[in-house]
C-alpha cells in the first residue's frame, strides 16, 4: 500500500504542479462526435494500458524488496574430523567462495529493487505523457475544423508536452542506466555462485554419498576396447590430482 500511495502521490502532484491545461470543452464539441469518440477510446485505451504497466511494476517492486529481505546466507558445512590434510587446506576457499557468493548475490538484490523503482518512475511518468497527448491531439482536431483562415493556438498544448515529456525521457536513462548494472551484477553473482559450488562439490573422503564410483570395467570385448558393466561400485579418490581404480 505505502508503493500505491506514491504512485497515486506522484500522478496526481505531477499534474497539479504542472497547471495542466485542458481544451476547452466548448471548443473540443466542434469536432464531429464520431471523430471525438475515435480519439477519445484510442486515448482511454492508452491510458488503461499505462495504469495495468503501473500495476505491474508495482508488484515487481514490492517482490523485489521481498526477495532482498528474505534472502539467506550460504551455509558451509564444516569438514569431518576425519578429513585429510588435503581438504584442510581447501577449506578457507570454500569459505571464501560463499562469501563472495553472499555478497554478490546481495548487490544484484539491492540492484534489481533499485531498477524496479525506476520502472515504476518511467510507467509513472508515462500518464501525464498521455494526458497532454490527448490535450494537443484535441487542439490540432479543433484547427483542423475551423473554417477559413482561422487557426486555433495549439502551442500551449506542445510546450506542455514538452514539459512532461521531460521527466519521462530522464526517468528512462535512469532506468536503462540501472539496468546496466542489474546485468553487471548478475554475471559477478552467477560467476561467484559457480565458484562456490564448485567448491562444495569437494566433499570429505569418508562422505560415501559424495565419492566418485565407477560400476566397474572389464576387457571382455578387446575390439572395443574398456567396456564399463554393472558390477561392485569402484571408490576413487574425489582429487583433481589423480584417480586411482581396483578391480
Amino acid at each position: 500500500m505505502p508503493i500505491l500511495r506514491l504512485v497515486l502521490c506522484m500522478v496526481v502532484g505531477g499534474c497539479a504542479a504542472a497547471s495542466f491545461q485542458h481544451v476547452p470543452d466548448g471548443d473540443w464539441q466542434s469536432v464531429p462526435s464520431r471523430e471525438r469518440a475515435a480519439m477519445d477510446g484510442a486515448n482511454d485505451a492508452e491510458l488503461a494500458h499505462a495504469q495495468a504497466d503501473i500495476s505491474g511494476a508495482t508488484a515487481s517492486l514490492a517482490e523485489a524488496q521481498k526477495m532482498l529481505a528474505s534472502q539467506r546466507r550460504q551455509v558451509v558445512q564444516p569438514l569431518p574430523a576425519t578429513a585429510d590434510q588435503w581438504f584442510k587446506d581447501r577449506e578457507p576457499l570454500r569459505q571464501d567462495a560463499a562469501v563472495r557468493a553472499d555478497m554478490t548475490r546481495e548487490a544484484w538484490l539491492r540492484a534489481n529493487v533499485e531498477w524496479r523503482k525506476h520502472r515504476l518512475e518511467v510507467v509513472t511518468a508515462r500518464i501525464a505523457v498521455i494526458h497532454a497527448e490527448r490535450e494537443l491531439a484535441r487542439a490540432k482536431a479543433v484547427n483542423h475544423h475551423l473554417l477559413g483562415d482561422d487557426t486555433y493556438d495549439t502551442a500551449m498544448y506542445r510546450g506542455q508536452l514538452a514539459r512532461t515529456q521531460d521527466p519521462w525521457y530522464r526517468a528512462e536513462l535512469r532506468a536503462d542506466t540501472s539496468r546496466g548494472e542489474l546485468e553487471h551484477l548478475g554475471a559477478k553473482m552467477a560467476s561467484a555462485q559457480e565458484a562456490y559450488a564448485q567448491m562444495m562439490r569437494m566433499v570429505a573422503p569418508d562422505d560415501n554419498a559424495g565419492r566418485l564410483k565407477l560400476s566397474g570395467w572389464t576387457v571382455a570385448v578387446p575390439r572395443h576396447g574398456l567396456k564399463f558393466v554393472a558390477g561392485a561400485p569402484v571408490n576413487a579418490r574425489p582429487g583433481p590430482r589423480y584417480l586411482v581404480l581396483r578391480r
